[in-house]
This record gives structure tokens, C-alpha cells and sequence, in this order.
């Protein structure tokens, strides 16, 4: 598979992955990230492949691991943006994905974390951590992602907290 740079996206907003295996190569993805050179970019959204089941806890830690490896090229990102008075928040949708983005040390100080995971009927239950005061704050709303994404204006989407 060849290699992906984003360095001459200068508009780029927003990357999305979906579909993302426990085996998945979390440096390719870093190495995808960390080419961002655009001084706009707001999301970054993984979607995680989830089984009916809960994983082991030796994938869970592997991917938790795969992470991290996102928390320099984040943080490098978020710092750029907080230059033009603007944020970068990762989304990530998996299986307990509070606890996989435990290794973004750095990027929790600085960017916000949409933890979500799917409750079923497009319904996901969210943990929001925002870097000010890194408390988590957990809810359920309904089609996050259309606002996360621009998809939908605030005030036409449903929600329920």
C-alpha cells in the first residue's frame, strides 16, 4: 500500500477512518496525521471495528497502545490551531473507548476527546473531555457526529442529555 501525505491539503478540515482492526498499523495512521500541514484542521474521527462481544483485554491494551502512537502528531495539531484561537477533537467510536484513549497524555491538555460508544439505533453514549478541565462528562446524544462533522446545524439536530 503506498504511502498517504496531506502536506498539500491546505484547506483540510478533517480526517476520517473507519473500519479500523485491532491489527491495524497505528504508526501509518500517526504518520498520516503528523503529515497535516493545514492550519484549519478540526477532527480527527476513528472508528474502530466492534464483535458483538466484548474484546480481550490483551487487544483492548494493544489498541490503547496503537493510540498513543496518535498523541504527538494530536498535540502538534491542536497546538497549531490554538494559534488561530480554534480546537482540534479526536472522535473515536469503539468498545470502551475512554479507556483506549488513556495514552493521549499530552493531546487531553490541549484538544477535546469524543469517546463514543454505539448503544444501538444510531445512539451512541458519549464521554466528552475537554483539555481546560480535563473532567469527563458522559451523555447520550443523537447523531453527534452530524455536528461534530457540520453536517446538520445544531438547532436541527436531536439530542437528549
Amino acid at each position: 500500500m503506498p504511502s498517504i501525505s496531506l502536506q498539500d491539503c491546505p484547506a483540510l478540515e478533517q480526517i476520517c477512518i473507519s473500519n479500523i482492526k485491532h491489527s491495524a498499523s497505528f504508526r501509518r495512521i500517526s504518520s498520516i496525521v503528523s503529515s497535516v500541514t493545514s492550519s484549519r484542521f478540526q477532527n480527527l474521527v476513528l472508528k474502530l471495528q466492534t464483535t458483538g462481544h466484548r474484546e480481550s483485554d490483551a487487544i483492548q491494551i494493544d489498541l490503547a497502545d496503537g493510540i498513543s502512537h496518535l498523541d504527538a502528531p494530536l498535540s502538534h495539531l491542536a497546538r497549531v490551531a490554538s494559534e488561530g484561537n480554534r480546537k482540534v477533537s479526536l472522535v473515536l467510536l469503539g468498545q470502551e473507548p475512554e479507556f483506549l484513549a488513556q495514552g493521549l497524555i499530552d493531546f487531553h491538555a490541549l484538544g477535546y476527546i469524543w469517546a463514543g460508544e454505539e448503544i444501538g439505533g444510531g445512539e451512541y453514549s458519549w464521554t466528552l473531555t475537554a483539555p481546560k478541565n480535563r473532567k469527563a462528562k458522559r451523555c447520550r446524544i443523537r447523531m453527534i457526529l452530524d455536528n461534530l462533522l457540520g453536517r446538520k446545524r445544531l438547532d436541527q439536530t436531536s439530542m437528549t442529555i
